[in-house]
């Protein structure tokens, strides 16, 4: 069930692990890279703006923590240029991310998605799934990421 937080001026809307599952199937069922996509928003946190930036270049094992790091060109809530941050990325996300690149044959510098032809697709699986976020009311879905606890 989605989980919502209207306690600040922006309503933010969380999908539940299941919504989230069949929101990446959805993307999927137009093709990989769109499901990609959807596991850089859903399971990593980036915004629509940041998924065309990653690449295998920026993906990374952190042996200090034993997680996958990737760094992204992000928003700069200050304003100004873009800001670097790492993001962290599931162990299951990575595998798909491997199996993605090698299945591409994206070199280390190809980003993951090709933001030209992925954006409109991204707006359509939103749209489709659009019924399934109604208890947000007449605010868009502002987050796809599972809440922090």
């Amino acid at each position: 069930m989605v989980r919502i937080d209207d306690s600040d001026s922006v309503v933010k809307c969380w999908l539940s692990p299941d919504e989230l599952d069949h929101l990446e199937r959805t993307a999927g069922a137009s093709g990989w890279e769109r499901e990609i996509a959807m596991q850089l928003m859903g399971r990593c946190g980036l915004r629509v703006s940041e998924v065309s930036y990653p690449s295998t270049e920026e993906l990374r094992w952190s042996k200090d923590g034993e997680i996958w790091l990737f760094e992204i060109r992000g928003k700069n809530t200050k304003g100004g240029d873009r800001k670097l941050r790492d993001a962290w990325m599931p162990e299951n996300a990575a595998d798909d991310i491997h199996k993605y690149t090698r299945e591409r044959s994206l070199s280390e510098i190809d980003p993951w998605v090709d933001a030209s032809t992925t954006s409109i697709g991204i707006a359509l699986v939103l749209q489709s799934t659009s019924t399934r976020t109604r208890s947000c009311g007449s605010h868009p879905t502002s987050s796809l990421s599972r809440p922090t606890t």
